[in-house]
């Protein structure tokens, strides 16, 4: 399933043939929303076409590329590749020597090389413990009394195996193109950390992985990618100081590191030409503190503002989202290590199952499944994390969208921790040498709206009067939904495994509760019902924020159809009073719009909604979810207690 893009040919088709007739941008041959091209004039907001730019012919030769690298698909030959790759290390060594690429394939996935010297080391360190604790688990097994003690070995061993799932999953959705990379050359590091979930997709999202993604967005939107569009701004509204503010922002997002392929390039183009066209005029504009006479704000500038807002939100009343997002990797840690040591601490306290073999055999055992429950339940949960976080900033986004829409103003938000350096004047960064002119009063009163991620002023007006605003309003819909879409599809994978080994663990419950649960088992059902509760708390603070946001994404309808009834009722006053012909014909056209909008977005919440497992996200699955883990901890008192453990 995927988010916000429209596969069937028939209502697409009807909006773009309904929309098509007052569309005031010119279609482009391939490459869209911000395609380098002149400098807009005043006839662009009424229609008149306009040319490519200067690096149009650099950008196109790459479309071909880029779509390959924009594909999410998963590759169900990689993923079972994978898992044999990562499960049996080192023994499965020649089979991707031979099947992937040579000594590419054991160096671009960090076993061996000299740049990837720690990670290579730490996963040949925890291959050692996987063998080891299975090697000395069934060594004595056959003068082992019972063979309760392997409950022990099989739960490590699950988890372990569930951590290599999430990896292979990871280059499963790697692109053809990415994968043959991994065959024939050196991928540079840079490229596998922001692959990886917990360095790519936590708050703050990286600014490269920001531009990538959003580039790869628009190319995987082709109705989007094959037009240029813009909001038109409102020109009574006084936007100047709000812009002022946004496009800062935006340059501030400019990456110093080295690019590694053309396509990285193209990203950080991309938005630089978005950001001059919105600032075509003289730089003596800036000098005097405005931004000219703006009339139009491309729509990658305001996704892109929005989507990084997004990533940098502060503290919400909501439970446990601002700890995930400020202490992600060190809640992760903390019940990463809470698992094995629950697991340990138990076996010698409460007692727990015999181990078969001499007594040293029972730390050969103990101390690699500690490490490999540590950091497999560390890696798992913070995946989870990182699938949390992500639900809230699509959540975050339809809001915006919606704000936008009822209101007609941009304004940024509250609830969005500024960059520090934006309260410098852009005419600071045009001019470093010069030192700022701005008063200590007019510092002191900007700083309080930088101090929330608010932009100054009253905002951006857009005036949604114009079809032109509409169209642009669908396609940033499309655009900010298709954000990130590798990294979403991958997190709903990751929930799926997480939701299976629940389901195991449960199972495994009430299989000890019909066999008979014995003082010597306690350990055991403290450390799964442990697991249980954490990831189904989790499963439900990532259902949550998913079902406001479906919920927002019906609303956007709601809104688009109260503007309609509005404008229809000013419409039908309007001929009573005999306005002029030509007002009448630009509110059909108008109404027109709304109506294509809004009935393509009916079929694209359809297909859009925010799913876990399967399920739509929405309130009544969190209560399944809690009802779960209130069972399950019930359950495994009932049982302590029972026992005469309490």
């Amino acid at each position: 399933m995927s988010i916000g893009v429209v596969e069937d040919d028939a209502p697409a088709s009807k909006f773009e043939a309904t929309a098509g007739s007052f569309s005031p941008h010119e279609e482009h041959r391939g490459f869209s929303d911000g395609i380098p091209h002149q400098k807009r004039n005043e006839n662009a907001c009424l229609g008149e076409e306009h040319t490519g730019g200067g690096s149009e012919d650099v950008l196109l030769p790459h479309m071909a590329e880029l779509e390959a690298r924009a594909a999410v698909k998963f590759d169900k030959l990689t993923f079972l590749k994978e898992e044999l790759y990562h499960n049996f290390f080192p023994l499965s060594i020649p089979f991707m020597y031979y099947l992937d690429g040579k000594k590419w394939a054991l160096i671009n996935r960090g076993f061996i090389g000299r740049k990837h010297m720690g990670l290579a080391c730490f996963q040949w360190f925890l291959a050692a413990n996987f063998y080891l604790l299975n090697i000395m688990s069934f060594a004595y097994i056959s003068s082992a009394k019972n063979l309760d003690f392997l409950y022990d070995v099989v739960l490590i061993d699950f988890l372990w195996f569930m951590r290599n799932m999430v990896v292979s999953t990871k280059y499963a959705f790697l692109s053809k193109t990415e994968r043959e990379e991994m065959r024939t050359r050196f991928v540079p590091n840079d490229v596998l950390t922001f692959r990886t979930l917990l360095s790519a997709w936590k708050d703050p999202i990286p600014n490269r992985v920001v531009k990538d993604e959003l580039l790869f967005a628009a190319v995987r939107t082709k109705h989007v990618f094959g037009r240029s569009y813009a909001f038109k701004l409102d020109s009574t509204f006084e936007s100047s100081r709000s812009i002022s503010d946004l496009i800062h922002d935006l340059r501030l997002l400019k990456d110093n590191t080295q690019r590694n392929s053309n396509w990285d390039k193209l990203a950080e183009t991309w938005l630089e030409e978005g950001i001059e066209e919105l600032t075509a005029d003289s730089v003596l504009q800036v000098e005097e503190g405005s931004v000219g006479t703006v009339q139009l704000l491309p729509v990658r500038l305001y996704a892109v503002h929005v989507i990084r807002q997004a990533s940098s939100l502060r503290r919400l009343k909501r439970i446990g989202h601002g700890l995930l997002s400020q202490h992600l990797t060190a809640c992760s840690l903390l019940l990463g290590v809470a698992h094995p040591l629950i697991l340990t601490v138990g076996r010698f306290v409460i007692g727990g199952h015999e181990m078969p073999g001499p007594w040293w055999t029972v730390y050969c055992i103990v101390i690699p499944g500690f490490v490999l429950s540590a950091f497999s339940m560390f890696s798992n949960i913070a995946f989870m994390m990182v699938g949390v976080l992500d639900f809230r900033r699509r959540h975050f986004i339809a809001q915006s969208l919606d704000d936008i829409l009822r209101s007609s103003v941009y304004t940024g938000s509250h609830n969005v921790r500024a960059m520090p350096t934006r309260s410098i004047r852009i005419r600071d960064f045009f001019f470093p040498d010069r030192s700022p002119r701005d008063s200590a009063d007019s510092r002191s009163s900007r700083s309080s709206s930088f101090s929330s991620g608010k932009l100054s002023g009253d905002g951006i007006g857009i005036d949604f009067q114009a079809p032109d605003s509409l169209l642009a309003w669908w396609a940033c819909r499309q655009l900010m939904q298709n954000f990130g879409l590798g990294f979403y599809k991958r997190i709903k994978y990751y929930t799926t495994y997480f939701a299976s080994y629940c389901g195991v663990l449960l199972f495994f419950v009430v299989l000890k509760m019909l066999t008979g649960i014995r003082q010597n088992d306690i350990y055991l059902i403290i450390t799964v019902i442990f697991s249980i509760v954490v990831f189904l708390s989790l499963l439900a603070l990532m259902v949550w924020p998913g079902g406001d946001t479906n919920t927002m994404l019906q609303r956007h309808g709601d809104t688009l159809m109260s503007r309609k009834l509005k404008i229809h009722s000013k419409t039908i006053m309007g001929c009573t009073i005999i306005a002029a012909k030509e007002d009448l014909k630009k509110t059909r056209i108008l109404l027109r719009t709304i109506g294509s909008v809004t009935e393509a977005l009916k079929w694209d919440n359809f297909k859009s909604k925010l799913s876990v497992c399967g399920f739509e996200a929405r309130d009544q699955l969190v209560s399944v979810i809690v009802a779960v883990v209130a069972a399950t901890m019930s359950i495994g008192v009932g049982q302590i207690v029972q026992n005469g453990i309490m």
